[in-house]
């Protein structure tokens, strides 16, 4: 009598192998696309990592943040008497303490950068970036994003924060490698040679450091 081939013996097991590879695939999936801010992502386009994007329609039918008040500016200005784009402070200083990223290190990138409307930190707008169009505020709920500004701050603070926590449990012969973490965050944000035909990302993490440490030593 001829014996069972290997599928048919093993039909059962085979079935709830791949029963189970799928739902870990869903959940995976569910976790890096339901909540971007969290799970940040980096996609590198040109030489600027961004996060993942949000691709699901807005519920709100506002933004929440409002404009600075004038007492507002006038304590962000006393803090950071040198930032170039004082009407931004009080949309930086808010991302940084929502997503919890370094306030003083995401100023230093933006007076790095420079960056036009839209541009302001470097953040590229790849398709994922187009598509993301809604943020989550510190409560759960989602809201689509006021301006480009808080578009272009937010993903530069998720960046911030995911490679924080990236270089934090980096080993200690691993972390050798980096003079800080400027030098380790600088690699993905804005590598030498990436999409760079004039040379200028060098100078980009010496720029950062010096204004990150203009802020961070009066604060």
């Amino acid at each position: 009598m001829n014996k069972p081939g290997f599928f048919r013996r093993h039909y059962w097991t085979l079935l709830g192998t791949a029963a189970v590879l799928a739902a870990s695939t869903l959940a995976l999936y569910q976790r890096t696309w339901a909540n971007p801010e969290e799970s940040a992502l980096e996609e590198f386009s040109g030489r600027r990592p961004v996060a993942a994007a949000v691709n699901e329609p807005a519920s709100e039918p506002a933004p929440i943040v409002k404009e600075p008040t004038a007492a507002a500016l006038q304590t962000a200005m006393q803090n950071y008497s040198d930032f170039n784009f004082p009407s931004e402070l009080d949309l930086i200083e808010y991302t940084s303490e929502r997503i919890g990223a370094d306030l003083d290190l995401m100023l230093a990138i933006r007076e790095a950068e420079k960056g036009r409307d839209g541009l302001q930190f470097g953040i590229m707008p790849t398709k994922a970036y187009k598509k993301n169009k809604t943020l989550r505020e510190r409560d759960g709920t989602r809201r689509p994003y006021s301006s480009e500004l808080e578009k272009q701050a937010s993903w530069t603070a998720c960046t911030i924060r995911k490679n924080m926590e990236r270089y934090n449990t980096l080993p200690p012969k691993e972390r050798k490698k980096y003079r800080d973490f400027i030098d380790f965050l600088g690699d993905r944000y804005c590598p030498v040679g990436a999409d760079d035909p004039h040379g200028l990302n060098i100078n980009w993490e010496g720029n950062v450091r010096s204004f990150y440490r203009k802020f961070s030593e009066r604060n």
